[in-house]
């Protein structure tokens, strides 16, 4: 591709020209998730150019010039290796659990543990509560097991409790025995997140989520948008929507007596999924010719 321009509401933003460009069509995989159309992916051979600052508190991607950039922010550095274009950083679970960690910005999940780490250390053994359900990525989907752990920490920073998905896959990224696991968004919208790929360092700053203690959906269905379709891609065993009687498939017509056109998904989460446990919301579906009324009443699955 001859150049590429990120644009910025106060400038031109930043053209980077002669890119490498691979042509895939992600709309149909990435677009029923994100409710929205989805022009592609910008990776690595973009953003190794810059430093990259993820400010998760206010949804801002800046781009440092890697030349000119000295970090003056709060955060500390935690050091970072690459394999292959992904950042690799060395994470602890429950004070003892040393691992190298892939960093994936693409992630809605706090840990994703490889099926090897799993079986190594005996983690799909023991007691506490446990929810069983399907991941997904580019490469599929597979089988996951999530469960609490005592203690997650990285560098200096840590806190009690994380969820983490026990991997059963067989084949792909996550039975790597390189890695320990991947961790997601969920641990990363904790900071502000500042990538050096020069100095291979990632500087980590409490935000405003870095105290929250991590919460599984409380509502058990995950939705997905296919047009102006918001359907039940996934309905959790015994969960507050399966207890409601909600089934795969059914079309959210209304939520508390608003129509879905009115919801963005950041809004459903928080109503949803990360709703007070013991609230109760109505959602109305269409189900074939029928239209159900349901009443969800959410609680903690982990």
């Amino acid at each position: 591709m001859r150049s590429l321009r990120v644009a910025a509401p106060d400038s031109d933003g930043v053209e980077v020209a002669d890119l490498n460009v691979a042509v895939i069509a992600l709309g149909p995989f990435l677009a029923p998730y994100f409710w929205r159309e989805v022009g592609g992916v910008i990776g690595f051979d973009f953003i190794q150019r810059f430093v990259d600052e993820i400010d998760y508190d206010h949804r801002t991607l800046t781009l440092h010039d890697p030349g000119s950039f000295r970090y003056a922010g709060k955060g500390t550095a935690i050091p970072m290796t690459l394999a292959g274009a992904t950042p690799v950083v060395a994470m602890k679970l429950d004070r003892s659990l040393d691992g190298l960690y892939r960093v994936d910005v693409g992630s809605s999940a706090t840990v994703d543990l490889h099926t090897p780490y799993v079986k190594q250390h005996h983690l799909d053994q023991g007691g506490g509560a446990r929810v069983e359900m399907t991941g997904g990525g580019f490469g599929g989907t597979f089988h996951t097991t999530a469960r609490r752990m005592k203690r997650l920490d990285i560098g200096p920073y840590g806190w009690d409790r994380p969820i983490v998905a026990l991997s059963q896959a067989t084949e792909g990224a996550f039975t790597s025995e390189d890695y320990a696991g991947n961790i997601g968004n969920q641990i990363l919208e904790r900071f502000r997140c500042t990538f050096d790929y020069e100095r291979r360092v990632v500087y980590l700053e409490p935000g405003a989520r870095y105290a929250e203690p991590d919460a599984f959906p409380r509502s058990g269905v995950q939705l997905a948008r296919y047009g102006d379709r918001v359907v039940a891609l996934a309905v959790l065993k015994d969960s507050p929507a399966a207890r409601a009687g909600m089934l795969e498939d059914d079309q959210l017509i209304t939520i508390d007596g608003r129509p879905l056109e009115e919801w963005t998904p950041d809004a459903v989460a928080e109503t949803l999924d990360r709703g007070k446990p013991g609230s109760t919301h109505t959602v109305e579906v269409a189900r074939g010719a029928r239209r159900l009324r349901l009443e969800l009443k959410l609680r903690d699955l982990l």
